[in-house]
């Protein structure tokens, strides 16, 4: 059966799958096909019948493997307090369809109506400490200086949080959003937002409005992961996964973003990152990868001090990377596509290489100098990959690298030899 869906019904579902430009909806008696530009919304009640909506590489498939509404509570991190300094903590308790807010409340407003909070406040150093369980519970956060955001023991899970001021992640224990609404956000500031450690987990199950040509002009159509002015990752572990379609994106900064370390990890229907100005990585690690759309999208430029960022888009005509100019100062840049921009060769320091819309490639590649030496093996994306972009302090312009590729690690063949530009 194949047409057109507003609804889908998740009572008699074994699996759904995305493939062959298609999301196959798979019962006992009969299989669904929903070509990905006839889904209107897809209301399934998120269980184990959803994969995550991209390529991911086995290395890395645990990091996505957060199959009920909320990641593991458990998880601990020994975190460093240093992005914002407490002086106030006001403590929100979620409790199913009720809320609770406690704590020295001298200088801070607070209502609460069922499981929605709104806290307003003009002091400084005032921190939220998030405790309990609500697939629907909410934040609204009105402040004049920066807040910091953590979890209280054991982990907690909310819906969204949104403020008008900037906003800390430092947290001991897992962060984790659920968000099933329509152009939803799960966290969405008009200041800034900032990663510094702890663990944060997000999962956006909506669908949004397409806005690619809009953004960032009107940045708050669309179901968004994380929306602020600017965003700055420093640490910290952050994942990731989007399920809803049209517009259903990761990271989205209205004007730039800045990754200085941590470990990123983002699949999405949408883009996974979506910069409005300049994206600038100086360190960690940082994998992306999009079904419909761009693995790495940014208005501006795009650059790459340090860290090592994996960014993949899929077969069509979206890219691995979409940037205005591509700048390669270090680090290490692997991008796999259907298409991708690459470095500018004479205003990046550091060599790299591109293979550019090539039909051999196969499930796995690697990348060999002249002496033999095997510099990289990547997993490429389960939808056809043509244009592989590489770049790390290994490769020394004008010389001369061997690809090869096959269906098993073990058994490749020469793909192509290119020389570092």
């Amino acid at each position: 059966m194949t047409g057109p869906v507003q609804y889908e019904d998740a009572g008699s579902i074994n699996y759904i799958d995305y493939k062959d430009g298609k999301m196959s909806v798979v019962r006992e008696d009969e299989t669904h096909d929903y070509a990905f530009d006839d889904i209107k919304e897809v209301k399934a009640k998120h269980t184990d019948i959803y994969p995550t909506p991209a390529f991911i590489p086995d290395s890395l498939r645990h990091f996505f493997e957060f199959e009920t509404r909320f990641a593991p509570i458990y998880e601990t991190t020994e975190n460093k307090d240093t992005a914002c300094v407490v002086q106030r903590v006001v403590e929100v308790c979620f409790n199913g369809k009720e809320a609770s807010v406690t704590g020295n409340m001298d200088g801070i407003t607070s209502a609460v109506l069922d499981d929605s909070v709104s806290i307003k406040t003009e002091l400084e150093g005032v921190a939220i400490l998030i405790s309990g369980n609500s697939e629907s519970g909410r934040i609204s956060l009105d402040s004049k200086y920066p807040c910091k955001l953590a979890a209280e023991e054991e982990g907690t899970l909310l819906s969204n949080i949104t403020a008008n001021c900037n906003l800390t992640v430092n947290t001991h224990y897992a962060l984790n959003f659920y968000n099933g609404e329509f152009d939803g956000k799960c966290i969405y500031t008009t200041g800034d937002f900032t990663m510094e450690d702890g663990s944060l987990y997000i999962l956006l199950t909506g669908s949004g409005t397409l806005t690619d040509a809009s953004f960032p002009k009107t940045p708050e159509l669309g179901a968004r992961a994380v929306l602020a002015n600017n965003i700055n990752i420093n640490g910290g572990k952050t994942c990731i996964k989007t399920l809803g379609h049209n517009g259903a994106v990761g990271l989205a900064a209205v004007k730039k973003m800045v990754i200085n370390g941590g470990h990123n990890y983002i699949a999405t229907y949408d883009d996974p990152m979506k910069i409005g100005s300049d994206l600038t990585i100086n360190g960690g690690v940082t994998f992306t990868s999009s079904l419909t759309n761009d693995g790495t999208d940014s208005k501006g430029n795009i650059h790459m001090n340090g860290g090592q960022i994996c960014s993949c888009g899929p077969e069509g005509a979206e890219a691995a990377f979409d940037v205005k100019h591509f700048y390669c100062f270090g680090g290490t840049v692997i991008g796999m596509g259907f298409k991708s921009d690459r470095p500018t060769a004479d205003k990046s320091t550091q060599a790299f290489i591109r293979l550019d819309r090539s039909q051999s490639v196969q499930r796995y590649v690697k990348i060999k100098d002249a002496e033999d030496n095997e510099l990289i093996r990547l997993e490429t994306p389960a939808y056809p990959t043509t244009t592989i972009v590489y770049s790390s302090p290994q490769l020394q312009k004008g010389n001369t690298y061997t690809l090869f590729t096959g269906e098993t690690p073990d058994d490749m063949h020469q793909l192509a030899s290119i020389t570092a530009e």
